[in-house]
């Protein structure tokens, strides 16, 4: 069932009725298990009612789930009882049934536990006496502080039962969703009796019902229109945010200038001066630093708003990435990293801008010397598979949470927010390296197994065709050093 149910059994309240239909022991216990996990941690017994297969099938779902069944078993708050399989003992009655229950959840009260959960094929698999125990059931639950959840076989229930099972719920967990039932009645119109027997009566809850269904309507309605007018606001906010911060990179990138010239002139005056000429080496450091992040800030708002063109031409990937280590080494060295290479002999043959794609594998080998202590290792491989170049940079550095593993590729996005980051950076790197990747037709993805576990970046780009071998001679890296930004946006 996965995370709706889980969603829906998280909110779950003693008095309600649920109802599951499901093919198979493992399909049963794959919704049983996170319904037995709730309400275990919240402090209710949870009983289960069901054949061997059944409550082997469950035992094997909550142990993969982590849940320690001996523990939960000793205290006598997870309880698996052995009947007949199948829908229901005919033996027992909805009666009978009832007043097990109300012994059940009494003992569960005094043992100090907050309530019952019960799963199980509670009530007579006969259609007629399917629909009138479950009504009875119902009744009784919503005064209760159980919540039962009731098993319905396909294969051994005939359509008839299984529709008196949806009159009787408001909610069913059928194909891997909890829906609500549009064919849920009240227990006094299933059973007859009461006031809503009358005719007048049950036209009127059918009106009422119309009405409701008709306000949900409407209420879809103005939160759809709601969510298209939030989206329409992010929008221009998105298109604000980066005309603000290429004006912004701009008018910052003017006054650089003026100062490093200022740097240069003084350096001239100050010749001979030891403490002068580390004044003005500090000042020089800064500047560049600063023209750093202007290029990184400029750059973003170029790839967020399209306006970078691209230059294709063949290339060789293979030749493309030794050069791109050649010209990182350096940087490795510096950083007391080990760069190692996997790449194959033969050609990996794609069409596309040299530089750009230079910038983008650059900025990845940048985040991985950035977030990679001291004494680790980053392998930068590629491959050829099913049509498409693969390139991986790999590191045993700082790892990615799994929180933020979803917006690494975010533009400004940092796991450290305080003001004194050891990193430094404004997180922009992957960004552009993922929107640059992206414009040549592929795809840029992060994975990692969670803090201090390392992360992998792959890039998978399209193969040109192999009628397509005119490659260009490799131009020297200093050509393209200008792009490899030094931004970066791992979220670590």
């Amino acid at each position: 069932m996965g995370s709706e149910l889980d969603r829906r059994v998280g909110r779950l309240q003693p008095g309600d009725h649920l109802c599951l239909i499901y093919e198979g022991s493992d399909a049963c216990a794959a919704a049983l298990a996170p319904f037995f996990e709730s309400g275990l941690e919240r402090g209710l017994r949870c009983l289960l009612l069901g054949g061997r297969e059944e409550l082997a099938a469950l035992e094997r779902a909550l142990a993969a789930a982590g849940v320690r069944l001996a523990g939960y078993a000793d205290r006598g708050a997870l309880v698996l009882l052995e009947g007949s399989p199948g829908p229901a003992p005919s033996a027992r009655g909805a009666g009978e049934t009832l007043d097990l229950l109300r012994q059940a959840e009494q003992q569960a009260l005094d043992d100090g536990f907050a309530g019952l959960m019960v799963a199980g094929a509670l009530v007579p698999a006969a259609e007629r006496g399917l629909a009138q125990g479950e009504a009875l059931l119902g009744r009784f639950l919503a005064g209760s502080r159980t919540i039962g959840l009731c098993l319905c076989d396909r294969s051994r229930l005939t359509p008839a039962a299984l529709t008196a099972a949806l009159r009787a719920h408001r909610l069913t967990a059928v194909g891997g969703e909890v829906c609500p039932s549009a064919f849920a009645e009240p227990p006094e119109l299933v059973l007859g009796h009461g006031a809503l027997a009358a005719p007048e009566a049950r036209l009127r809850w059918m009106l009422a019902e119309m009405h409701q269904a008709a306000a949900v309507e409407r209420r879809r309605d103005e939160l759809a229109c709601r969510l298209v007018e939030q989206q329409g606001a992010l929008d221009r906010a998105d298109r604000v945010r980066d005309d603000f911060l290429s004006m912004l990179a701009h008018e910052l990138r003017n006054p650089l200038g003026t100062i490093s010239n200022a740097i240069q002139v003084l350096r001239l005056h100050g010749q001979g001066n030891e403490v002068f000429e580390r004044a003005i080496a500090a000042a020089e450091r800064q500047v560049r630093h600063q023209a750093g992040l202007v290029d990184d800030l400029l750059e973003a708002s170029r790839v967020a708003r399209g306006l970078v063109e691209l230059r294709r031409e063949p290339l060789d990937l293979v030749a493309l990435l030794r050069e791109l280590a050649s010209e990182h080494r350096g940087a490795f060295a510096r950083a007391r990293l080990r760069l190692s290479l996997d790449l194959p002999e033969a050609r990996l043959n794609v069409r596309g801008d040299r530089l750009r794609l230079s910038q983008a594998v650059s900025n990845l080998l940048r985040n991985a010397i950035k977030f990679t202590p001291a004494g680790g290792r980053v392998a930068l491989a590629a491959r050829a598979v099913d049509g498409r170049a693969v390139i991986t940079v790999r590191d045993n550095g700082a790892g990615i949470s799994a929180a933020d593993l979803p917006h690494v590729f975010d533009v400004f996005a940092q796991s450290d927010h305080s003001l004194d980051r050891s990193k430094g950076g404004l997180g922009v790197g992957l960004a552009v390296a993922k929107g640059l990747v992206e414009l040549h037709g592929g795809e840029l993805i992060a994975a990692s197994p969670g803090p201090g576990l390392g992360a992998e970046l792959t890039v998978r780009l399209p193969l040109a065709p192999a009628s397509d071998l005119r490659l260009t001679t490799p131009v020297a890296p200093s050509h393209f050093h200008q792009f490899a930004h030094h931004g970066s946006a791992r979220s670590h």
